[in-house]
């Protein structure tokens, strides 16, 4: 299983047009399709908060994922300590 990977900070807001600005929209907009599952037709009719709150749920779905996976592996690295060849 592939991880997944977190993209774009949600705290990061623009408070005003940036020359950047579209470059980070589109990166904001293909990564939702990729990594969220949203077909780009919704996407575009989306409002911008609740593609954030998607973007949101699915970094904390990540997070929570490489928690458990981290978790996994201590547990499996203390079940062999315990082991003598």
């Amino acid at each position: 299983m592939a991880l997944l990977r977190p993209f774009l900070n949600s705290t990061l807001l623009f408070s005003s047009i940036s020359p950047d600005f579209k470059k980070y929209l589109w990166e904001e907009l293909v990564s939702c399709v990729k990594y969220v599952g949203v077909d780009h037709n919704t996407l575009l009719k989306m409002p911008t908060y609740i593609r954030k709150f998607y973007i949101a749920k699915h970094n904390e779905t990540v997070k929570d994922e490489k928690e458990r996976m981290q978790m996994e592996i201590r547990n499996n690295k203390n079940k062999g300590k315990g082991k003598k060849g």
